[in-house]
């Protein structure tokens, strides 16, 4: 193989090493699909030419058919990941019905130690195929992982979102240590001395909570397996406790300690939405609630007394909540908690996340300096206060990832670069090592004739993407959600799994499809503009067309006739449901209530929606509530049990199909008056993974599950930074 085919080139701030299969920008590795590293490839090493079309569609699917949206969709990747625009770059030339040129000025580097660099001329003839490059595939994912750790380079550094470059480090200078491989360890917590490991198991719908010693590898069992939630443990100073969150069913939880040498675990303090925070003496919790209004930041001592709200959030700023805790800073005067903002009412469902620092003596909230991630999760102080090891997405659709946020000037570096997701990380109490659980999960479709689990036959079969949301078209074919190359987008395929193609390119996730009843088109939601609106496609994929235009809309349903479309709109900050004539015409609010589906009776005459009581008496304030579809009466509450996003009616209009909260590896069916008819689907509990989403066929014979199968494990670091 020649040096150029292995090579190294270098573009402006950029360096591609081929024989890797890295692109490093200022030493930071650029994380790119292994098609769209291919086509970089190709236009690097003839740069200066044009490259057509079918040149680059010979060299990147060689002997493979595949349409042309697909090469114009790794362009569009390409030109986003190298940053075109900014400052009036521009990297790719379209040459207008013929192709591409790669306009930088390439050097190819001689010596990987050699600090002089040639210009290198591409050859006027094309290359063979792209062939070469497959065999450095598992490479690359082994070289991203190690290239992701990094030290500091914080210095002349400014708030400028920028995430600072990388040093590579060697397996030598890291090290990473896989603690569980049960496949169900979530939220472990290290001890300050680094001698122990606390976690909890998921195993189907139950939970129980464990204390690992790291030496002996010895396990003891806290709390056995119940109905039980659990989330955010955290041990006290001294090593002789475990503070952790608890939820049952649909209430909101409750926050918890249990003596390690035994005991029964102690409620302290209810009704929180947030995990806790154990403040650095041991002495406090921060926790967050929710009323139905607001966010209520607060603080008690941890016996549960002296509770006193630090500050509040609420209308177009919130604070996220759901598995996460807040931060205590190393002097315990400071709390960070990951937060959002709706940027404003014209786009009223464009939102930015981001972390916050917050006073805990006077509730004085302050932004910190960081990149602008696509989302922002967990957060954990270093002992020294010079900065925080964050869990956050740097894009819409990337892995969470961890990083090494610097708290002086937001600089952020990466501590992981991998295809893995992250959640819940924990320090020892010098910082020098951390813990966190590495998550991989696949959703693929399965077909139930007659909603027979025994005969459940699997048509999609990905490892490591997601592949669900399925809507039946009339004549027996299914639309579905597939994450196929890195982003959302529509597909179609037979009920057996054949002749699958995909029907949309978007560059922002595509959800919630819907299927018109004359089976002529699409309908969904896309934020392709950055505000969320419903757009509609012929059954083939052709033709995009905007059908909503407002400050934020997402699909829920279609009439049966095809004539109305019911979807959450938002307006002043918040959803409310609302149904238009797909034609256009004056929307109608139907409800200013709303959380969750809409559903519309198969007669037209009733809708079935979800929706968050506040005021709750049950403790539970996920709700469903039936009215008429005309709006001549107000909603009706539904005595359901608490149940998932989706619901969806019979063919007869008598009773609902639901997930139920805590039991989502069936679809049950109950009466409207909230009776249990039956358990449609029977899949074991000891079958792996849930049920996610569902669709009957229009005939009633076969039900289309979304069962997504997750696998979890506590992974140790160290000599990270």
């Amino acid at each position: 193989m020649s040096q150029q085919e292995q090579g190294i080139y270098e573009f402006g701030a950029f360096r591609l090493d081929v024989g890797e299969g890295v692109l490093l920008r200022e030493g930071h590795p650029v994380s790119l699909q292994w098609k769209t590293f291919e086509t970089l490839c190709v236009l690097v090493k003839r740069s200066g030419h044009l490259v057509t079309r079918d040149e680059l569609m010979d060299e990147l699917w060689h002997d493979t058919f595949v349409e042309e949206n697909n090469l114009a969709q790794h362009i569009r990747a390409l030109r986003k990941a190298l940053g075109e625009g900014e400052n009036g770059s521009v990297f790719i030339e379209t040459v207008p019905r013929r192709g591409y040129r790669f306009l930088p000025e390439v050097r190819v580097v001689n010596n990987e130690n050699d600090a002089d660099a040639a210009l290198f001329v591409a050859p006027q003839t094309p290359q063979q195929s792209a062939s070469w490059l497959k065999p450095f595939a598992v490479v690359t994912v082994l070289v991203l992982f190690i290239v992701g750790v990094v030290g500091w380079n914080s210095l002349n550094r400014r708030r400028n979102n920028q995430i600072a470059p990388s040093a590579a480090l060697t397996l030598q200078t890291m090290q990473v240590e896989r603690l569980t491989a049960k496949g169900k360890v979530y939220d472990p917590a290290i001890s300050p001395d680094g001698k122990f490991l606390a976690y909890t198991v998921r195993d189907g719908a139950k939970q129980s909570l464990w204390l690992r010693d790291l030496a002996t590898k010895s396990e003891t069992q806290l709390i056995p397996p119940t109905q039980m939630m659990y989330g955010t443990l955290s041990f006290a100073p001294d090593g002789g406790s475990l503070y952790f969150w608890g939820r049952e069913g649909g209430k909101d939880g409750a926050a918890y300690q249990i003596p390690l040498l035994g005991g029964a675990a102690r409620k302290i303090a209810e009704g929180l939405r947030s995990g806790l925070g154990l403040s650095p003496d041991g002495k406090q919790l921060a926790y967050i609630r929710f009323d139905g209004n607001q966010y209520i930041l607060s603080v008690c001592n941890v016996d549960g007394s002296s509770e006193r709200i630090v500050t509040t959030r609420s209308g177009k700023f919130s604070y996220y909540t759901w598995g996460l805790a807040p931060a205590w800073s190393p002097d315990g005067n400071r709390l960070v908690v990951s937060a959002g903002e709706l940027k404003d009412e014209k786009q009223g469902d464009a939102q930015e996340r981001y972390f916050v620092e917050v006073n805990v003596a006077d509730g004085r909230e302050k932004r910190l300096a960081s990149p602008s991630w696509s989302s922002t999760d967990m957060a954990v102080w270093l002992p020294d206060g010079s900065g925080l090891i964050v869990i956050a997405q740097e894009r819409r659709g990337a892995p969470y990832q961890l990083w090494h946020l610097s708290y002086t000037d937001g600089a952020a570096q990466r501590i992981t670069n991998d295809l893995n997701d992250y959640s819940k990380v924990s320090l020892t109490a010098d910082g020098e090592t951390l813990v966190a659980s590495q998550e991989t999960h696949n959703a693929n479709i399965w077909i139930l004739p007659d909603a027979d689990a025994s005969r459940a036959r699997r048509i999609t079969h990905v490892t490591s993407d997601t592949e669900g949301f399925t809507r039946w078209t009339p004549d027996g074919r299914l639309i579905f959600h597939s994450n196929e190359g890195g982003l959302t987008n529509l597909w179609v395929m037979d009920a057996d799994g054949g002749n699958r193609r995909q029907l949309t390119f978007e560059e922002s996730p595509v959800n919630s499809p819907q299927v018109t009843p004359d089976g002529r088109h699409i309908l969904f939601t896309s934020a392709r503009n950055g505000v969320s609106h419903i757009w509609q496609v012929e059954i083939d994929g052709r033709n995009p067309q905007p059908v909503t235009d407002g400050d934020g809309e997402r699909l829920l349903d279609l009439t049966p006739d095809g004539r109305w479309l019911i979807y959450a709109g938002i307006k002043h900050w918040t959803w409310t449901l609302w149904k238009r004539p797909i034609e256009g015409g004056e929307a109608v609010r139907l409800s200013e209530q709303l959380y969750e589906s809409a559903e519309v009776s198969p007669d037209g005459k009733q809708v079935v929606f979800g929706y968050y009581d506040k005021r709750a008496a049950d403790g539970t304030p996920w709700k469903r509530a039936i009215m008429p579809f005309d709006g001549s009466a107000p909603p009706k509450l539904l005595d359901l049990p608490p149940a998932l996003a989706q619901c969806d009616w019979s063919t007869d209009g008598q009773s609902l199909y639901l997930l139920k909260k805590g039991e989502p590896m069936n679809v049950w069916q109950y009466s409207l008056d909230g009776k249990l008819r039956t358990q449609a689907t029977d899949f074991p509990a000891e079958a792996p993974g849930y049920i996610e989403h569902f669709a009957w066929s229009p005939d009633g014979k076969q039900l289309a599950v979304t069962r997504i199968v997750k696998l979890s494990d506590a992974i140790l670091i160290s000599d990270f930074r």
